[in-house]
């Protein structure tokens, strides 16, 4: 399954107000028709890390639209056969606010008036087994489910989480609740969890143990962490490590019937994007990004591609610590020279691991303010790469990043992975810098090689595999493959002997 997950505050202004909106998602739904993609997942729109809502009335999301817009994409979505996926930040609700209305006649624009403190909440005592709080989750769940919305991914639970990379009682025992209460309002619910710091440890046991007891699929965000200081991930950036993916991947233990309830995410809102911290900003982006691409959505699970990456979209042309406007900048420069960083180290990090890298715009081409909204300064500023890689010229060239996206996706669904007796004749190797997946089908074999390297790698491959797809375009396959070039990917296939 390939979803894709978008914010529409950064996705296009239909009204030009400098903000993204429901509209403008609207008006761009075809998009993902071309992607082929089988469903968007949306952030949670009731609480924004940007909204304050304890003292300050500030609210943002009346930058959205209303509630029938929201509708309609649900309802557009669904024509279309496109899943629609709602994240719900665990952590705010319990922290910060009740909605305290039936919703019926909701509106986004008046959230204010449905929302209360709610002075109970200690920081001491964060379970969700009092009646209160079960209530608020309730009604969250129930307005989304009113507006046919059945899909939801629990997020920012991480204050539960025991790092000693066991799942603990107390964990278990909030997302049970949280399971079972949503089950018992939509029994047709799907429900996913996702963690940026889940180790391989606990995700093997999630889905050993409690697949259908805590959560129905699993989202893998710790992909998103890689090349980062263990310790201060958001905040201190080190060297990309190969193997450390290698590692990663390999030691993830997932039965057959469960390989699809495993979702791969690279990128998302919380830290800046990895294409930025892995490549060469200057030499090989198209290369590179087709490999992340192919290494994300061709593995045997499932995917969650982030808002851009189709694009090849890199990090925010950031020169000085004005453009970072994130009020959590000067409070993580404080942490690390009290822990004894090099400020000039932290200050560069940021360039890359800020998460405003992850909440630029979406460019639809070269032009005033990447194609993004008519308004005279928009909120965000631009990728550094924006005027080559948006998606005007992208849909120019048959070779480009979106279209090696759109070829991929079309690919892999043709591929059975979740027909079990294909599974059952799947090899999985990492070798030398090389990811190899091969498949032996019943008439054809597949062959899926990865070079994640900067490096040329030697690598044989016998001339009786016929090139499907390649990072490289312009080259030729007619001979014995004998050598792999910086980032090139293939898919190959051959008939299956009788």
């Amino acid at each position: 399954m390939f979803l894709y997950e978008v914010d529409p505050l950064f996705f296009y202004d239909n009204n030009d107000d400098g903000f993204g909106d429901f509209s403008g998602f609207i008006k761009k739904i075809d998009y993902f028709n071309f992607l082929n993609i089988d469903g968007i997942v949306f952030p949670d729109i009731f609480n924004q890390e940007d909204i304050i809502l304890k003292n300050v009335q500030v609210n943002i999301f009346d930058k959205y639209g209303n509630i029938n817009e929201l509708k309609k994409i649900i309802n557009l979505l669904a024509e279309n056969k496109k899943e629609f996926f709602i994240e719900i930040n665990l952590e705010k609700i319990l922290n910060s606010a009740i909605i305290k209305t039936s919703l019926e006649d909701f509106k986004l624009k008046d959230i204010s008036q449905f929302i209360e403190e709610e002075n109970s909440f200690s920081n001491n005592d964060l379970n969700w087994n009092t009646e209160k709080r079960i209530n608020a989750f309730k009604k969250i769940i129930e307005f989304w489910t009113k507006i046919n919305v059945n899909n939801f991914i629990f997020t920012d639970f991480e204050y539960l989480y025991d790092s000693n990379n066991k799942l603990d009682s107390k964990l278990l025992k909030q997302l049970k609740i949280l399971y079972s209460t949503t089950k018992e309002i939509s029994p047709k619910a799907k429900i996913g969890i996702k963690s940026l710091f889940f180790q391989n440890k606990i995700i093997n046991t999630i889905f050993k143990k409690y697949i259908s007891v805590i959560c129905d699929f699993y989202i893998d965000a710790s992909y998103s962490l890689i090349a980062t200081e263990k310790k201060y991930p958001f905040d201190i950036m080190k060297k990309f490590v190969y193997k450390n993916v290698f590692k990663k991947i390999k030691k993830i233990k997932i039965k057959k019937q469960n390989i699809s309830k495993y979702f791969i995410s690279f990128n998302n809102n919380k830290i800046g994007r990895v294409n930025s911290r892995w490549l060469n900003e200057n030499n090989l982006i198209n290369e590179s990004n087709k490999c992340l691409l192919m290494l994300s959505n061709m593995l045997p699970y499932s995917s969650i591609t982030y808002y851009g990456d189709e694009i090849g979209t890199l990090r925010l042309n950031i020169n000085s610590k004005d453009d970072f406007y994130d009020y959590e900048y000067v409070e993580k420069k404080r942490k690390m020279e009290f822990n004894e960083f090099k400020i000039l180290d932290f200050e560069y990090s940021q360039k890359f691991l800020s998460r405003i890298n992850a909440q630029s715009t979406f460019v639809w081409s070269n032009e005033l303010n990447g194609g993004f909204s008519k308004h005279k300064k928009i909120f965000r500023k631009l990728p550094i790469n924006y005027l080559t890689h948006n998606l005007k010229n992208e849909y120019s060239y048959p070779d480009s990043i979106v279209n090696f996206f759109r070829n991929i996706i079309n690919l892999t669904k043709k591929f059975s992975f979740n027909n079990d007796s294909e599974k059952e004749k799947m090899i999985i190797k990492l070798r030398n810098k090389t990811f190899i997946i091969k498949i032996c089908e019943k008439e054809e074999q597949k062959l899926i090689v990865i070079n994640l390297s900067n490096k040329s790698i030697n690598k044989k491959i016998n001339n009786n595999w016929e090139v499907k797809i390649s990072t490289l375009p312009n080259k030729t396959y007619n001979d014995s493959i004998k050598m792999l070039c910086p980032y090139e990917s293939l898919i190959l296939s051959k008939k299956t002997k009788n």
